[in-house]
């Protein structure tokens, strides 16, 4: 098993735990502020990523911490339970502002592949093997890092935002299809409709129950009442889960739904359901009170939904981007 790092002048390096939910949520907002992220994680959702089944604390993860008990960085590796088509590890981690330029994210980095390779150790099924990072595109010290080791930019994501108070177009669904509320009823339908949606996007692969469970219907922001899906008699034929913080909202300033996961099965695909079920679910967002909507998508999304999102009043805010390398 990965062995912790030596240890740094005032930074002592150990494995966290769900009790240190609180320091690590201090960190992480002190991070965000710093970078002036677009969004800000609450402490739910740090709750939430500790106690993914796809992250084991005890060896998955790593902490610095200060004399005072404060975190100075926080680094982990998660990697999908299901692969079909290549096994990739994500790698994610931060480094408190105060402790930057100090070589951490360097240590934190090499640890985490380190143990990210363990993990793809354990599966000898002869998929393509990679280790996979995030940043925003303005982080110029994480895109150097990134780059000096090795990584390289693979696919760019752009979050998008739409004013709710513009008009929001009407978009009939054709004969003998119906919009439905999310239920728990149809829930597993929605799961499995995803992982057929999703099956020819770059880099996805298929959700068990438990990681959809957790990510996303089980998510501290999940709100039923804005999400849906489009039935084709008994067949969930596309789906949007919508999203809500109440958090971000109250430090943003901006009353916000996220539109989630967001996906028509082939089969069902050109015929105006995407746009039908999107404009749907802003509707109930206005519905709510909310004063937009937004979503993130690939750019180079095979479907062209950046395509569809700007015909529909969205713009793009900022990017993300995903980088990888061969592991």
């Amino acid at each position: 098993m990965n062995a912790l790092p030596p240890d740094t002048g005032h930074v002592r390096w150990r494995r966290p735990s769900l009790d240190d939910a609180d320091a690590l949520h201090a960190l992480i907002r002190a991070s965000e502020t710093a970078d002036e992220s677009p969004f800000l994680t609450a402490l739910e959702e740090v709750r939430q990523v500790m106690s993914d089944p796809e992250l084991d604390l005890a060896v998955d993860a790593l902490t610095g911490s200060l004399e005072d008990g404060r975190l100075a960085c926080f680094a982990a590796v998660q990697m999908r339970q299901q692969a079909v088509t290549r096994r990739a590890v994500n790698v994610l981690g931060t480094v408190h502002p105060d402790f930057r330029r100090l070589g951490l994210g360097t240590i934190l980095l090499h640890w985490s592949e380190a143990r990210a390779r363990e993990r793809l150790d354990q599966h000898a099924d002869g998929l393509p093997r990679f280790l996979e990072a995030w940043s925003d595109e303005r982080w110029h010290d994480r895109r150097a890092l990134f780059g000096a080791l090795g990584y390289r930019p693979v696919r760019f994501y752009e979050e998008m935002r739409r004013v709710l108070s513009e008009p929001i177009p009407e978009a009939p669904l054709g004969a003998g299809l119906k919009l439905e509320p999310w239920s728990e009823a149809r829930d597993e339908a929605i799961r499995l409709a995803h992982n057929e949606a999703f099956a020819d996007h770059w880099g996805s692969q298929p959700l068990t129950a438990e990681n959809w469970t957790h990510r996303f219907v089980g998510h501290p922001h999940f709100r039923p009442d804005l999400s849906a899906c489009v039935l084709d008699g008994a067949e969930v034929a596309g789906y949007c889960l919508g999203y809500h913080s109440a958090e971000d909202a109250r430090v943003s300033g901006r009353w916000e739904g996220w539109l989630g996961q967001i996906g028509v099965r082939r089969p069902w695909r050109k015929r105006g359901l995407a746009t039908a079920i999107i404009c749907h679910a802003m509707n109930l967002m206005a519905a709510a009170g909310l004063e937009h909507a937004v979503l993130q998508v690939d750019s180079e999304n095979p479907t062209g939904a950046a395509g569809l999102y700007r015909r529909l009043g969205f713009a793009t805010v900022h990017r993300e981007i995903r980088w990888a390398k061969e592991a």
